[in-house]
């Protein structure tokens, strides 16, 4: 899949959570099923499935953290809004969001070990990121 029809794919990825929150929020979902979030969860498997691997190793690691970041910000969302919603809407659905969640590290994590162009900690080496850089998240930046 090109880089374009892949960020086509977020941008529907991001339809479907304002699906599903939109759904918790006026509270029309009750019950077992939460068809709003099985379409979530089936457009995350498609973007792992279809997820470009970009030769250049700064592109690489910039492209999935970015694009895994804005998946795991939908998540979060989701999550934040079920509390929203109610101890029993949050209790039911928390571990269908974790196994969401889960699911999406597991991806990553084997898509790094499948393509990464250097290890992930060569990568953080040479662009002098460390986990306790105040400006961890601000990687971006750093790659630019």
């Amino acid at each position: 899949m090109s880089h374009e029809s892949h960020r086509e794919l977020l941008e529907e990825i991001a339809r479907a959570a304002d699906q599903a929150v939109r759904a918790l929020a006026l509270g029309s979902w009750r019950g077992p099923s939460f068809p709003e979030l099985e379409r979530f969860r089936g457009l995350q498997e498609r973007f792992g499935s279809e997820f470009p691997v970009p030769g250049d190793e700064v592109k690489f690691w910039e492209t999935l953290w970015l694009r895994t970041d804005l998946l795991h910000e939908q998540w979060k969302r989701i999550e934040k809004v079920a509390r929203r919603a109610g101890a029993g809407t949050a209790s039911t659905l928390q571990p269908a969001l974790d196994e969401g969640r889960c699911a999406l590290y597991e991806w990553a994590r084997s898509f790094v070990s499948d393509h990464a162009p250097v290890t992930p900690s060569a990568a953080h080496f040479e662009l002098g990121i460390t986990a306790r850089s105040p400006d961890f998240r601000g990687l971006r930046e750093r790659l630019e």
